[in-house]
C-alpha cells in the first residue's frame, strides 16, 4: 500500500487528466522520464499483490474464525476496504486513457443502466455528464485519488479494535516484498494498448483478473444477473459474522479450592 501512494504521487506529478493528455502524459512517463517505466511498473504490480495480500489475509481471517462477535466492525471495514480497492483498481485503468480503458467506460456505463432504479443515475456519475468527455476522466480521477486517500481512515477503523495493532513489517521482510514487485516491473514493463479514438470501437481489452473479473462476466451473461451475483455475494459477506452462532457458555465461577 505504501509502495501504491509513492508510486501515486509520484506519477500524479506528470499525469494530465484529459482526453486529449491522458495517453499523451502515460506514455511520457513510461518512455521519457527516467525511472518512469519502473515507477508505473510498481504501482502497477503493487496493486495487484495488495490485492493478494488483502484476499489471503481475508481467508486467514474466516478460517482463524476471527470476523464474529465483537470482531465484526474489522470484519465490515475490510469488505468496504475490499470494494474500495477494485473501484480505486478500475478507476486506475481508466486513466490510462487506452483502447481498453474507453472498453471499461462503455461497458460499466452500459452495465451501470441495468441496475434497477438507480442504475441510470449511477451511469451519469461515473461517466459525469451524458456523453464521455474531460469530466469523465476527472471523475476517474478523483475516485482513484479521493478513495485511495480514505483507506486511510479505513484502516484506521479496521485496527480500532486492536490494542496493539502491527502496521510495519520488519526491514527484512519489507525488502523482500519491494523485491517481489520490482523485479517484474524491471523485467516486464507496463505497457499501454493502441490510444483511446471515442469514433473507433475498442478492439483490445486485456484482464486484469484481480481488478477487472467482472467485465468477461458482463460480456456473457445479461448485467442484471451480474449485478444479482455481486449483490448477493456482498450481502453475505456483511451477513457472515452474523450466520454463525455459539451456543450459549456456562458463566465463569471462581474455584476456591484451586486458589492459593
Amino acid at each position: 500500500m505504501w509502495t501504491l501512494f509513492i508510486t501515486g504521487l509520484l506519477l500524479f506529478v506528470y499525469y494530465q487528466p484529459t482526453l486529449d493528455s491522458a495517453y499523451i502524459s502515460v506514455n511520457f512517463i513510461t518512455t521519457k522520464l527516467p525511472f518512469g517505466n519502473i515507477i508505473r511498473g510498481l504501482h502497477r504490480y503493487s496493486a495487484d499483490a495488495m490485492m493478494i495480500a488483502v484476499l489471503i489475509h481475508a481467508i486467514r481471517v474466516y478460517f482463524t474464525d476471527r470476523y464474529r462477535k465483537y470482531r465484526w466492525i474489522a470484519w465490515y471495514s475490510g469488505v468496504v476496504l475490499l470494494i474500495g480497492m477494485a473501484i480505486i483498481g478500475i478507476t486506475g485503468y481508466v486513466l490510462v486513457w487506452d483502447e481498453r480503458s474507453y472498453m471499461i467506460v462503455l461497458a460499466m456505463t452500459d452495465a451501470l443502466k441495468q441496475i434497477p432504479f438507480i442504475g441510470l443515475p449511477l451511469a451519469k456519475i461515473f461517466v459525469n455528464g451524458d456523453v464521455i468527455s474531460h469530466y469523465t476522466l476527472a471523475m476517474s480521477f478523483f475516485l482513484h485519488v479521493g478513495i485511495s486517500f480514505s483507506l486511510l481512515f479505513l484502516l484506521w477503523l479496521h485496527y480500532l479494535r486492536i490494542s496493539r495493532p502491527v502496521t510495519d513489517v520488519p526491514l527484512g521482510l519489507g525488502l523482500l516484498l519491494l523485491s517481489s514487485v520490482m523485479i517484474p516491473a524491471s523485467l516486464y514493463p507496463v505497457t499501454s494498448t493502441d490510444p483511446a479514438v471515442l469514433t473507433k470501437l475498442p478492439t483490445q481489452f486485456p484482464v486484469d483478473w484481480f481488478y477487472l473479473w467482472i467485465f468477461p462476466m458482463f460480456s456473457g451473461m445479461p448485467g442484471l444477473v451480474v449485478w444479482t451475483i455481486v449483490f448477493i455475494a456482498t450481502t453475505l459477506l456483511f451477513a457472515l459474522p452474523f450466520l454463525v452462532t455459539d451456543k450459549e457458555k456456562a458463566p465463569a465461577i471462581v474455584s476456591l479450592t484451586n486458589c492459593v
